[in-house]
Parts: structure tokens; C-alpha cells; sequence
């Protein structure tokens, strides 16, 4: 399981009630992981969003998974929901070949990616910059870092601190699109802006 792709809720009560309670909940994109609810006496899967397993105690199996409404869901664990960090948002830049150059089509995307900037109190912002495998790895990793240098100076311009922006750029490492050496594949000039 992703841990991006699911949240783990559980909450210790008291009484006749049972000793654990674990809610699968999806993520801000709406994804579901799954998730295993173990003891010595056996074990539940949840994979759907939701559901509530309880545990009596830990010599006890787990019960099947049931629906629990979003009223208690958030009478149970609204506190803790509340103080979740923010999902990053990460955003892909692409270049003309050989180039520290963007494409128009991502020329466009800088305003969504400063708005979400901005919409961080205080952002940290890793820009990661990309290469193909056309051309040598000096090459490669020259102009991989340029992208990187290029972009995180046009965040800079328009205001987003300096020291919020971390650089690293891998060449043609670390492809979106796996090729051959010498394939020009488009989706691998690229830079990648993580905001968290």
C-alpha cells in the first residue's frame, strides 16, 4: 500500500465498546489503498473507502467491515482529521529538446503552479529537473540542471522565497518514460515542481 494513497484512522474507546476501531479513508485524489486489520486471532482486508473494522482486543479477531456514516467519522476522529498535513501538489514543465527552453503548453501552467505556491503559508518547493537519453550523460545532466535553475528562478521572480526552492536535477536518470539511449521521448524533458 502507497501510504499517499490511504489514511489510517483509529480510535482507542472505553467500555462495553471495542478496544480499537480502524477507518480506511481515500486520499485527496480520491484513491484507496488497502489495508490489513491483524490480531492473533485472524485478520480483515478493507480496500474500499469507509468501511470501520473493530477489534475487541488483541486475542480477539477482528470484525468483518461495516459502513460507518460520515457524521461518525467525524464526531470520532474529526479532531485529528483537522490537523492532517496538506497533500503535496506536484506539477510536471516540459522543454523544447536540448533546451532550457518550456514548451508554450507548459509556459501556461506557471500561473497554476505560483497560485499553489502562494497558497501554502510557507511552501517547501522541490524542483527536480529531467534530460532524454538523446545525447551523452555530461550533456544530459548539464541541461537537466538548467531546467531546474530555470524554473526555479522564475518562481523566485515572482516572489516565492528562495530558500523554499531545493534544485536537483538527475539527467536522464530517473526517466517518466522509460527508453532506449537515443529515443527522444518529449515526456522526459521535463521539470517536476513538488509543493508541500
Amino acid at each position: 500500500m502507497k501510504a499517499c494513497a490511504a489514511i489510517l484512522l483509529a480510535g482507542l474507546l472505553v467500555g462495553c465498546a471495542p478496544a480499537a476501531r480502524v477507518v480506511l479513508q481515500a486520499d485527496a485524489d480520491g484513491k484507496v489503498g488497502r489495508i490489513e486489520v491483524r490480531t492473533q486471532r485472524g485478520s480483515q482486508v478493507m480496500t474500499q473507502a469507509d468501511p470501520v473494522s473493530e477489534v475487541a482486543s488483541a486475542t480477539a479477531a477482528p470484525r468483518p467491515p461495516k459502513a460507518i456514516s460520515p457524521q461518525e467519522i467525524a464526531s470520532v476522529w474529526g479532531q485529528a482529521l483537522a490537523v492532517r498535513p496538506r497533500p503535496p501538489k506536484t506539477f510536471n514543465l516540459y522543454f523544447h529538446t536540448g533546451t532550457a527552453d518550456l514548451t508554450d503548453e507548459s509556459r501556461t501552467s506557471l500561473p497554476a503552479i505560483l497560485a499553489a505556491a502562494k497558497d501554502w503559508q510557507h511552501p517547501w518547493i522541490a524542483v527536480s529537473g529531467h534530460a532524454d537519453s538523446v545525447g551523452g550523460v555530461e550533456i544530459n545532466t548539464r541541461i537537466s540542471r538548467q531546467r531546474a535553475e530555470a524554473v526555479r528562478e522564475a518562481l523566485v521572480k515572482t516572489g516565492v522565497p528562495a530558500t523554499a526552492i531545493a534544485v536537483d536535477f538527475h539527467g536522464k536518470g530517473n526517466p517518466l518514460v522509460p527508453t532506449r539511449d537515443g529515443v527522444p521521448e518529449p515526456r522526459n524533458r521535463r521539470v517536476s515542481v513538488t509543493i508541500r
